[in-house]
């Protein structure tokens, strides 16, 4: 009986926990989109950089993972190139760099999806882990931030990842700028 309850409430809490989490991210979108415009054009169109492009150096939280935080560093390329890689990347068999792409969905808005493997002790690919953020410039050299994780199988076909909310995460970012 006393394990039904604490079972009960850990599904009670997991739910909450995700439904707060969707909330912040679409309740994020909406507002970025209300402040900052909904122009959806790129500024790279007349062949300057997106403000988004650059190296940030990031501080991850897990949402679902009290004591899970690390650092990472991100970069978005021009033509919508995205890479990262963590501080624990390296631990119990690791993950590899994270790849993927990166677009401009509003004003100081973007949105990026990457994929990554994970490894078991020996070197052994396991899964392919999927994640999709949405990013939000607060200036020029600040970025806030959320994500959402997923597991799909080794050849990482849509269809076929799941939703994995124990690695959701927020984080905050600053611009890696160079000495002037």
């Amino acid at each position: 009986m006393k394990n039904n309850s604490i079972l009960n409430t850990l599904v009670v809490v997991k739910a909450n926990a995700k439904r707060t989490v969707m909330a912040l991210l679409f309740g994020f979108v909406a507002f970025s989109f209300v402040v900052g415009g909904t122009s959806l054009t790129a500024r790279a169109e007349d062949g300057t950089p997106a403000p988004v492009q650059g190296t940030w150096l990031t501080a991850i939280t897990r949402i679902n993972q009290s004591g899970a935080n690390f650092t990472a560093m991100a970069s978005f390329a021009g033509g919508g190139v995205w890479q990262a890689t963590g501080s624990n990347d390296r631990l119990n068999g690791g993950v590899s760099t994270l790849f993927g792409s990166w677009k401009r969905i509003g004003e100081n808005l973007y949105s990026s999806r990457a994929y990554f493997f994970a490894f078991d002790p020996s070197g052994n690919p396991v899964v392919l882990l999927r994640v999709d953020q949405i990013q939000r410039l607060k200036n020029q050299n600040q970025m806030i931030g959320v994500g959402q994780g997923y597991v799909c199988s080794l050849q990482g076909k849509g269809q076929d990842c799941v939703r994995t909310p124990e690695v959701d995460i927020t984080f905050t970012a600053d611009r890696v700028v160079p000495q002037s």
